[in-house]
């Protein structure tokens, strides 16, 4: 810890601390003011995190804090959820996720009415006889009995696939408070403002040397990769960049953990005692 000093600088002003309902989360993030920075890693949340995800949320388990960054947000065409891409607005007062995108991405994804593509990490139902949620879509016996996520993410389409279903009133009002408790959980959050990215970006490292612990490749170009503007010129910093030159024939790139490998190397730094 003692070579973090720098790295890790006083904040000039605390977070503010919010909480936030699954309701206003996903709100949010569907009208676009709550995105995922270019300095975060890939989803690597598979079907069974998102399961247990909900399952935590239903029964009023602890899923941990989230942290927010205020920006500026222009209008974009295409913004990217799961798998799903849409429209938004421009935000004068966004919100960047710099820790907990895998679980907003998960609440998004599932409870929106959003076209995921048939990914089975976000195609979940609900199965109110058991009280369980399960990935991927009903089987044919199963319709009008598992309710699909997205229908429990919204009163009105929960209510029209009530008006169609096959459940037994007591099932169908076991339904309603599922909802209920999904949409009305609380979650803590903290908003961070007037920071410099590199300051964000020295949080995000350290939030995320617990938990599903990010590779030392993920690290580096957190902290010293492109910083989400206008695309700069290749550099020796950007590991991205560096596969794609080293692309000289035509067979590929190199896998970017064995790119920073070379640099520590070119660097007089022992990369194996360096990368543990």
């Amino acid at each position: 810890m003692g070579g973090d000093a720098q790295l890790f600088a006083p904040l000039e002003r605390p977070p503010t601390a919010l909480s936030l309902t699954v309701r206003k989360l996903i709100g949010r993030v569907l009208d676009g003011s709550i995105r995922v920075p270019t300095f975060q890693r890939p989803l690597r949340w598979q079907s069974r995190d998102v399961l247990r995800l909900l399952d935590s949320v239903l029964k009023g388990y602890p899923i941990g804090s989230l942290l927010f960054w205020k920006q500026s947000f222009p209008a974009v065409e295409d913004l990217q959820l799961g798998r799903a891409r849409c429209r938004s607005p421009a935000h004068g007062e966004g919100w960047f996720i710099v820790d907990g995108q895998q679980r907003t991405v998960a609440l998004a994804a599932t409870l929106l009415d959003l076209d995921q593509q048939g990914d089975p990490r976000w195609t979940v139902r609900f199965d109110p006889r058991h009280s369980l949620f399960l990935s991927g879509p009903p089987p044919p016996e199963e319709e009008g009995i598992h309710v699909p996520l997205s229908a429990l993410g919204d009163l009105r389409r929960l209510g029209k696939w009530l008006r169609e279903c096959r459940l037994e009133e007591a099932l169908q009002a076991h339904v309603e408070d599922v909802q209920q408790r999904l949409l009305d959980y609380e979650i803590p959050a903290y908003l961070v403002e007037n920071e410099a990215p590199e300051t964000l970006r020295a949080i995000f490292a350290r939030l995320n040397s617990t938990g599903v612990r990010m590779r030392a490749d993920e690290v580096f170009q957190a902290l010293l990769g492109p910083r989400g503007g206008p695309a700069r010129p290749p550099g020796t910093r950007d590991l991205e960049a560096l596969q794609t030159l080293c692309d000289v024939d035509g067979f590929g790139t190199p896998p970017r953990a064995e790119i920073l490998k070379s640099l520590l190397a070119m660097s007089d730094v022992d990369p194996v005692a360096r990368l543990e």
